[in-house]
């Protein structure tokens, strides 16, 4: 009989030692707070918050305050921002496109249609983000020792101009459209704020002349095709269509050589930011990062002292 209460008293002895707000904490790092029914045990949560909560206050507090300190050891980036606004050609569009109307195989010869015009935005953008691009922007300003300094231990670099073009699109360079207002933001993040500024004009500079000189070759091109087809041609109405393109594009030329901004109109240029005008740490969200990881190092260390 004393062995039946003895045995009896530890079995209820073990199931009070289960429910201990220790015991919980099992449930909210291994099964995260989880029955094996799959539901959130909230009663053992609660207990075991109830029991630790200053431990995981000062656990939190702490990691915040360590992660908000360190953050100071972090590089301030600045961002450089030009904001653009494509150049309407609507004129250019309805000479074309009304000259070229009745005779598509024309248009196909001279590269030109209006569903080639309609998506003369997205075609400049995606010259800005490629490849060729980058790397003869990177070329041209000398920016392979800026993107990639040397270590403490100095040595040559052994980085190619893929490796800037991966690094100049994943770190600095960004570009955004508004698809309602079809504003464009091209966006360069970098340490320096004066360099950030500087490398955001000098890119939108560049695009513009690199599509004025596209724009200007494809005239010219076009032009010459378009004088071997008049003198080819006896049809008067293909002749008058035709001098109505060569009219339009003798247009287009004039226009790309007189204009530097040619595809994009600067509304706003990229200035140098105020030295506490970074966008990066954010010292705030590093320090709510930190809260987070030292409540769960707070409820882990909960859990091995509740064990020992």
């Amino acid at each position: 009989m004393n062995n039946s209460r003895n045995e009896g008293r530890s079995a209820n002895d073990h199931d009070t030692e289960a429910r201990r707000p220790d015991d919980a904490l099992r449930a909210v790092i291994v099964s995260g707070f989880h029955e094996p029914t799959g539901n959130i045990d909230l009663q053992k949560a609660g207990a075991f918050l109830l029991a630790h909560w200053r431990t995981l206050l000062a656990f939190a507090f702490a990691a915040a305050m360590a992660m908000y300190a360190a953050s100071y050891l972090f590089p301030r980036i600045y961002r450089g921002e030009v904001l653009m606004a494509p150049v309407t050609k609507d004129s250019e569009q309805s000479g074309i496109s009304g000259a070229l109307s009745k005779f598509g195989g024309l248009a196909g010869a001279v590269g030109l249609s209006v569903d080639d015009l309609d998506v003369a935005t997205e075609r400049a953008l995606a010259i800005m983000q490629s490849r060729g691009f980058i790397e003869q922007f990177i070329s041209d300003n000398q920016l392979m020792p800026i993107l990639f300094p040397r270590g403490l231990f100095g040595g040559p670099s052994k980085r190619t101009l893929q490796d800037g073009y991966r690094k100049f699109m994943r770190d600095v360079l960004l570009v955004k459209r508004d698809k309602t207002s079809k504003l464009i933001q091209v966006q360069v993040d970098w340490r320096d704020s004066a360099v950030a500024a500087d490398w955001a004009n000098k890119l939108v500079d560049r695009l513009n002349s690199v599509t004025r000189a596209l724009a200007i070759d494809q005239s010219e091109r076009s032009l010459n095709y378009l004088k071997e087809e008049y003198e080819k041609t006896d049809s008067v109405l293909l002749r008058q269509s035709i001098s109505s393109v060569m009219e339009t594009q003798t247009n287009n030329r004039m226009m790309a050589e007189t204009r530097p901004q040619y595809s994009f109109e600067i509304l706003d240029s990229a200035k140098t930011s105020d030295l506490n005008k970074y966008v990066s740490p954010k010292r705030w969200l590093l320090a709510l990062a930190g809260s987070f990881l030292g409540l769960l190092v707070g409820a882990f260390w909960c859990s091995r002292k509740g064990k020992s």
